[in-house]
């Protein structure tokens, strides 16, 4: 049934659901940014903009910066 009702929700719809439930954040990412994006593997040569946004767990960026902290 659940499935039913995400198919007509449209996708904006759905991430703002999600930040507003705190169930993920939205972050300003980019070269000159706190955070970048690397591409890995094949997609080495892939080329991102300058600036862009990214949609992350609340939970995954919590421990990203506790691992962040511990190693400066």
């Amino acid at each position: 049934m659940a499935n039913n009702r995400l198919k007509n929700i449209s996708t904006p719809e759905l991430i703002d659901e999600l930040i507003k439930r705190e169930e993920i954040v939205k972050l300003k990412a980019g070269v000159y940014r706190e955070w970048e994006l690397l591409p890995k593997y094949k997609y080495r040569t892939a080329i991102l903009p300058k600036d862009y946004e990214i949609f992350i767990k609340k939970r995954l960026l919590h421990n990203l910066q506790k691992q962040i902290e511990q190693h400066q």
